[in-house]
């Protein structure tokens, strides 16, 4: 004790002393925590009767006097904000857009499965050959899968699930650039495999309604037959010129050239596989629809490019978003992560001053 005076009773030595008027001090720090100032303070200290600094101990120590009053006396900083939350509205807007997806990929899922269902009751062929409905089934699989799996990871802030996502995501548009940069490289390797599989779905073209269905609507819409030309139709067995029956060596109605002035007649392409194409031009279409697609689409490479972009930019623009996702959410975790270590190291600085600048600890009555 120096000069007589009341011997400084630090907050720790009280805590330590298991039971004096530990409500007090909660108190103390429950209005610290509320940012109450300085006459709140004061009037917890006076609650808890601590003493005043001793000027003795002020003359004798200056620096520890004045170090321990300044962290008694400094503001207790407020928790930072659990993570995720400054980045609300980046993750509300990811939310959003998977959600979408995820909704978009269950409907193209259910259509694929009903599609599928309906064609098994036609089905004769063990082949999944150009079936809308397997492609569809795939295609809704991957896009609900991946959008579920960027939902799931924006919600729980999840880095791994994050970068999953994204990686994912950034996969599948590489894989459709490489594709589709490699078919134009190689274009007629490209219109030779086009022309091999088509010739392989007219061998079945009245087994296989899927691609019937679909050959018939090519045909009419881009006024076109066959896969090459109008002779690929001799690969079907109905079609070819040795085979029996009135459908030998001619081509389906819809390879028929439309006349609205005359009466529709579904025999129009009877016996013209083995004839030359400026002879039954005015009859049948005798422009291949691989050639005549290709055509189209040169035709109209402005829509052509809105398909594309429409396809490829949200998917890119997905990548980007979960990019400045997750370096929104590390950034947040590393803040804090060192607000948290700030705070526990003034707490341990302000216990260990506490500690070293009383000279007793005085226990107070009940």
């Amino acid at each position: 004790m120096l000069g007589g005076e009341a011997p400084l009773a630090a907050p720790g030595a009280l805590r330590a002393t298991g039971g004096c008027r530990g409500e007090a001090e909660r108190r103390l720090h429950g209005e610290a925590r509320l940012g109450g100032g300085g006459s709140s303070r004061r009037r917890a200290r006076e609650v808890l009767g601590w003493p005043k600094f001793p000027r003795s101990l002020e003359r004798s120590a200056p620096g520890a006097a004045g170090e321990a009053r300044s962290l008694l006396e400094m503001p207790v900083q407020r928790r930072p904000r659990p993570v995720g939350m400054k980045a609300e509205s980046c993750a509300s807007k990811q939310r959003r857009r998977g959600c979408n997806c995820e909704l978009l990929g269950a409907f193209v899922l259910a259509v694929g499965i009903y599609a599928e269902v309906e064609r098994q009751k036609y089905k004769t062929l063990e082949s999944a050959f150009l079936a809308p409905a397997i492609i569809l089934i795939l295609l809704g699989i991957v896009m609900f899968l991946v959008s579920f799996l960027g939902v799931l990871a924006s919600l729980r802030d999840n880095l791994c699930l994050l970068q999953a996502f994204m990686y994912i995501l950034g996969l599948c548009l590489l894989i459709e650039l490489t594709g589709g940069i490699t078919a134009l490289i190689f274009r007629n390797q490209t219109i030779d495999f086009l022309n091999d599989n088509i010739r392989r779905g007219i061998e079945n073209y009245y087994d296989d309604l899927d691609f019937k269905n679909i050959m018939d609507f090519v045909q009419k819409q881009f006024k076109c037959c066959g896969g090459e030309d109008f002779k690929d139709w001799s690969t079907n067995q109905y079609h070819d010129c040795s085979a029996p029956g009135p459908l030998a060596c001619g081509v389906p109605y819809s390879c028929c050239v439309a006349n609205k002035t005359t009466v529709i007649n579904t025999m129009c392409g009877y016996k013209t596989i083995n004839e030359e194409r400026l002879s039954v031009q005015h009859i049948i279409y005798v422009r291949g629809c691989t050639n005549a697609v290709l055509i189209w689409f040169m035709d109209n490479y402005a829509i052509m490019a809105g398909i594309l972009l429409g396809i490829l930019f949200p998917q890119f623009l997905g990548v980007m978003i979960t990019l400045l996702y997750i370096t929104r959410v590390e950034d947040i975790i590393t803040e804090h992560k060192l607000n948290e270590a700030l705070l526990e190291g003034r707490r341990r600085q302000k216990d260990d001053v506490e500690l070293a600048g009383a000279g007793c600890c005085m226990c107070f009555p009940e």
